[in-house]
């Protein structure tokens, strides 16, 4: 599998807020990915122990720029899935900032 590029990351980084907030309060995307992903014991551990939902979002974000381009596929379907396709084709297309309308 193909780790994610750097322009791929970038868009993870440019649109961190937004993703945060929108991960944030919908916690069972990040669930969904977690469960059913490539994400090992330690890194959902790592997780899980965070005491907020932003926080546990953020640490989401942090693996995720280090996981495979499948996994960040699999991020995608499950944002296009769950009725976000603005955030589902911001990541794709790397459209600059999106806002999160929460």
């Amino acid at each position: 599998m193909r780790p994610l590029k750097e322009n791929e990351r970038r868009i993870i980084d440019s649109n961190r807020h937004a993703l945060t907030l929108l991960f944030g309060r919908n916690w069972h995307i990040i669930d969904m990915l977690i469960n059913s992903s490539h994400f090992s014991w330690p890194q959902q551990d790592y997780i899980e122990s965070r005491t907020t939902m932003m926080d546990k979002a953020g640490c989401f974000l942090d693996i995720l720029r280090r996981q495979s381009f499948a996994d960040f596929k699999k991020l995608v379907h499950a944002l296009y899935k769950d009725d976000q396709p603005r955030f589902a084709t911001m990541l794709l297309e790397g459209g600059g900032k999106a806002t999160a309308i929460l």
